[in-house]
């Protein structure tokens, strides 16, 4: 989300700014902003402006100056405005000293099938809720979910294979009873908070629990004894690391809603 100060020039110019920073990252390639502009133009719905509106001859006041700004930003980056004024010509905003056309969606990269959609509902603010709708073109790869595989048909196919078969045959064997009993769904994506370095401790942490479950069952107290305190560790170290990356992606977040309670005004009475 993004707003535009309508009279605080560099408050303005710094949202800007992290729009250009925004769309120019590989976050940008695939993004849909929404976007209190303060703006008007006709792409989003404002009406053309009556004659004594005009700053002077064939000059525009300052709302239409705005919404060419921001419109100008959208178009070099290749934005494209969602809004549909010809199916939903309402005003977005309604306050107590009038109306206009404000509020402006934006997709950035491959713009997904989708409807923008004016809605009707109360929403508690002078700004009407929208809402957009995207169409889920994205396969989800599908994986064999190990830990629901059914060993005991798996251990009877087992034991279906020749005894005198060779190491290739036996192999191919165990695989197919594997693949034929273990049921294939959708993997889910990792969370927008994980990194590489969460990986990386995951499988250190994955390590030492092998390693102390194999030391158990061979009744080897010292590697028990060792790989104990290495899992408590790296659990340690875990765990630190996935609170500090929640953080930073709550912060993100919040962040990212600094200006949106400026947003959010009751209605003037």
């Amino acid at each position: 989300s993004l707003y535009l100060h309508p009279s605080d020039l560099p408050r303005r110019e710094t949202a800007l700014q992290h729009l250009e920073d925004a769309v120019s990252s590989d976050v940008g390639r695939g993004m849909i902003l929404g976007t209190d502009c303060n703006g008007a133009s006709d792409l989003w719905g404002s009406l053309p402006p009556a004659r004594d509106h005009l700053q002077a001859p064939g000059q525009l006041g300052p709302s239409w100056q705005r919404g060419e700004e921001f419109q100008t930003c959208c178009q070099q980056h290749r934005g494209t405005i969602l809004n549909r004024p010809d199916l939903f010509p309402a005003p977005t905003f309604v306050g107590g000293n009038g109306s206009s056309h404000i509020d402006v969606t934006v997709a950035f990269g491959r713009v997904p099938p989708h409807e923008w959609k004016l809605s009707e509902e109360f929403s508690g603010s002078d700004h009407r809720i929208i809402r957009v709708s995207l169409q889920d073109t994205h396969e989800y790869p599908k994986r064999p979910q190990l830990r629901l595989t059914d060993f005991k048909k798996v251990r009877e196919a087992a034991a279906a294979i020749p005894a005198n078969s060779s190491a290739a045959a036996i192999s191919a064997g165990l695989s197919g009873a594997v693949a034929a009993h273990t049921p294939i769904m959708e993997g889910r994506d990792s969370p927008s908070w994980w990194s590489r370095k969460l990986t990386k401790l995951k499988q250190s942490l994955n390590k030492a629990t092998k390693k102390r479950n194999k030391a158990k069952r061979d009744g080897n107290l010292v590697g028990v004894e060792h790989w104990t305190e290495e899992f408590t560790e790296r659990r340690r170290l875990f765990r630190l690391e996935v609170r500090a990356a929640k953080k930073r992606a709550r912060d993100r977040f919040y962040a990212s809603l600094q200006d949106f309670s400026k947003c959010i005004r009751p209605p003037k009475s």
